[in-house]
């Protein structure tokens, strides 16, 4: 499991990720995006509150899959059914589902998008780094392992996931969570724009527009 400093926007639903790395070791840099094995694959799960801001009426929605092949990737998504008993495989082009949500008083209709296989590698591309929120500045945070507080970057070291010995974790950038309270505003807004937009406002990115973020 890993959690990411900023996660990406998705119109309010919570998340859960896990990795899983073959035998091999990921190309770690500071800076760019890392190189990953062949069979390396990220994990990705969905819930949504009914009631908005009301965790006990969560349900969950769909439980995505990004593989890693030897030249590029490819994404999948699985449906959970209503008795959220088990998550069945989202044709090729994708779903739509309609949720009835209370939110402050009132309800309104929110249409959840389960994208198309083709979507995914509208952002999930090469020049992005294919697994868009691990990378260094995304992972270099504390989170509960084995019951222990743990920076993942050093854990991922220490169990040769990468090919870097990280010995000093906090000499390493890492983007500012938007409720850390002694990050400057100005810090906070440029983490979020490198997460929710770079991925395709870059050059060579997949943007229509040559806006560079």
């Amino acid at each position: 499991a890993y959690e990411p400093n900023v996660s990406f926007w998705s119109d309010h639903a919570a998340k859960q990720r896990w990795v899983a790395v073959p035998e091999g070791t990921v190309a770690f840099s500071e800076d760019d995006p890392w190189t990953f094995p062949t069979g390396t694959v990220w994990i990705k799960h969905f819930e949504l509150d009914l009631e908005r801001g009301n965790p006990q009426t969560s349900v969950r929605i769909e439980t995505r899959f990004l593989v890693k092949t030897p030249t590029s990737i490819y994404g999948l998504s699985y449906r959970w059914n209503e008795d959220q008993t088990e998550a069945y495989l989202v044709a090729n082009e994708g779903e739509d589902i309609l949720y009835n949500i209370q939110s402050e008083g009132e309800q309104i209709e929110q249409t959840w998008r389960i994208p198309s296989r083709q979507a995914c590698l509208q952002c999930h591309t090469a020049v992005a780094g294919y697994a868009l929120s691990f990378n260094a500045r995304q992972i270099n945070r504390t989170l509960t392992i084995n019951e222990n507080e743990q920076n993942i970057l050093s854990y991922f070291s220490e169990i040769g996931i990468l090919d870097t010995a990280i010995v000093d974790p906090q000499s390493i950038a890492s983007f500012a969570q938007l409720d850390d309270p002694t990050k400057p505003l100005l810090e906070k807004v440029r983490s979020y724009l490198a997460v929710n937009c770079v991925s395709c406002h870059q050059p060579g990115g997949t943007a229509p527009s040559n806006w560079d973020a």
